[in-house]
C-alpha cells in the first residue's frame, strides 16, 4: 500500500518498471521499517540510559534518606520541587513543600528501576516505611525534574501494600 500511494505521487505505474528504492529517494520517503527502527532504537535508548540515571540519582537518595533517617524536615525538603505532588493511591495528596513532608521516617528502597525522558528522571521501586507510628511497604515511582538547575522530586506515588 505504502509504494502504491508513493507511485500515484510520482506519477509512476508498475509497468515503468521503477524500483521503489528510487521511488522513495526521488520523493525524499523514508521507508516504514526504517522508521519503526528508529522508533524501536529510540526506546532502547531511554532503557540503555537507565546507567546514567542511576549514577545521578544514588547520591541524591543517598543525601535524602540521610536526611530523613535524621528526622531533618527542612534537610529533606530541599530535595522536592516547590511544585512537588506526593500521592498516596486511594487515601491522600499532598501538593507544594509545606504539606508533602508531614511525618519523619526510615526509608528503605528495593527492587529499583531507573528510567529516563528529555526533561524526566523515574525511579520504580518497592519500599518498605518505618516510622514511629507503623510500617509500611508497597510499591513507589518518583519522577524527578530539574528546578534551578538541580534535580528535584516533582512527583511521588506510593501504593500501599
Amino acid at each position: 500500500m505504502e509504494t502504491k500511494m508513493l507511485r500515484w505521487t510520482a506519477g509512476e505505474t508498475l509497468f515503468g518498471r521503477v524500483r521503489n528504492d528510487s521511488t522513495r529517494q526521488r520523493i525524499g520517503v523514508t521507508p516504514i521499517f526504517e522508521m519503526m527502527r528508529e522508533a524501536r532504537l529510540r526506546w532502547y535508548g531511554h532503557v540503555l540510559r537507565a546507567k546514567e540515571v542511576e549514577a545521578i540519582l544514588k547520591p541524591i537518595y543517598e543525601k535524602f534518606e540521610e536526611y530523613c533517617k535524621n528526622m531533618d524536615v527542612n534537610g529533606s525538603l530541599k530535595y522536592y520541587h516547590s511544585q512537588a505532588v506526593v500521592v498516596e493511591k486511594g487515601k491522600q495528596a499532598f501538593y507544594g513543600k509545606e504539606q508533602t513532608l508531614s511525618s519523619t521516617w526510615n526509608f528503605q528502597k528495593s527492587n529499583e528501576v531507573y528510567q529516563s525522558t528529555d526533561d524526566y528522571l523515574i525511579l520504580h521501586c518497592d519500599f518498605e516505611i518505618n516510622s514511629k507510628r507503623a510500617s509500611h511497604k508497597g510499591k513507589l515511582t518518583h519522577i524527578w525534574k530539574k528546578e534551578d538547575g538541580h534535580w528535584k522530586l516533582f512527583h511521588e506515588k506510593c501504593e500501599s501494600s
